[in-house]
């Protein structure tokens, strides 16, 4: 089986039925050590824990097969090894008692070769498809615990990516902010000035590089304060306030403001009135329509 001589444990205490069992596994090509009673096959199987299956006869001196199952199964390094008892104790009471020992099976004296060595290859091959069921376990094991280290380590470098990220939209902010104030201070002046200046010149080619002044500096007050609303959206720093819209009356309100790009745009705009209302934020509903219009 897999390339591996298998090593029984024969315990008998009639040295004829040491010498028969050895012959037999021996043909069969099993490596096979002895022992004459129980507390002697302890001893060896603890010196030796390499051993893959025990032929435990019943009825010995010193400590019988029962005993000896019961204490191979409260030793942590022989507790998984198959045992299968030889005896001439053929009842109900002794079988089931055996198994209560921890016995996987049992096989009756006077015993036939062929059965013998049946059940001892039926349980070999069960505990080997053991063990390489416990090392795929343990294999699955392993790799499920290097799995949920990668997975933790990426949601840690996620997480740190995540708050980096709002430091950064924050910072953005907080730039934009100082960046949207120091320019509307002097648009401010610049747009109180060109509306002066308007008003006290008389020569049209003046005004007309007065006018468009006027409307360059709004331009540029116009998306200093979009660029700080966007900003503000992103971080969450805006309350945005859901109800139902009325559009038209907003509508109107636009067109009015930017009628004068409208014309100069040469813009057709046609409204749609089957839509009475939507559900947003009011302010940020008449930015859209505005953005839309001076797009």
């Amino acid at each position: 089986m897999e390339g591996k001589q298998l090593k029984i444990l024969a315990v008998d205490d009639n040295p004829k039925n040491i010498q028969v069992i050895g012959s037999i596994l021996r043909k069969a090509n099993y490596h096979v050590g002895f022992a004459l009673n129980g507390r002697q096959a302890l001893d060896l199987l603890q010196e030796s824990a390499d051993y893959d299956l025990v032929l435990l006869d019943v009825n010995m001196p010193v400590m019988n097969g029962y005993e000896t199952c019961i204490r191979m199964r409260k030793n942590s390094l022989l507790k998984d090894i198959p045992v299968i008892y030889l005896t001439a104790l053929n009842e109900v009471d002794n079988i089931v008692k055996g198994f209560d020992a921890g016995a996987q099976d049992y096989v009756s004296k006077p015993f036939n070769a062929r059965e013998l060595l049946a059940r001892v290859q039926t349980h070999l091959e069960l505990k080997l498809a053991r063990e390489r069921l416990q090392q795929t376990n343990a294999w699955l094991e392993e790799k499920v615990q290097e799995r949920t280290l990668k997975l933790k380590q990426a949601n840690e470098e996620l997480e740190k990516a995540n708050r980096e990220l709002e430091q950064l939209d924050e910072a953005k902010a907080d730039f934009l902010g100082i960046i949207s104030h120091e320019i509307n201070t002097p648009l401010n002046g610049i747009v109180g000035f060109t509306r002066i200046l308007k008003e006290e010149l008389q020569n049209d080619s003046l005004f007309e590089m007065i006018d468009f002044l006027d409307i360059s500096a709004k331009r540029l007050e116009k998306f200093a304060a979009n660029g700080l609303l966007f900003t503000e959206l992103r971080t969450q720093r805006k309350k945005i306030v859901r109800e139902e819209v009325v559009i038209h009356p907003i509508l109107n309100d636009v067109f009015m403001q930017l009628n004068h790009q409208i014309k100069s745009k040469g813009i057709e705009i046609v409204v749609n009135q089957s839509v009475q209302s939507v559900f947003g934020d009011k302010r940020l509903v008449a930015k859209c329509l505005e953005l839309l219009v001076m797009r």
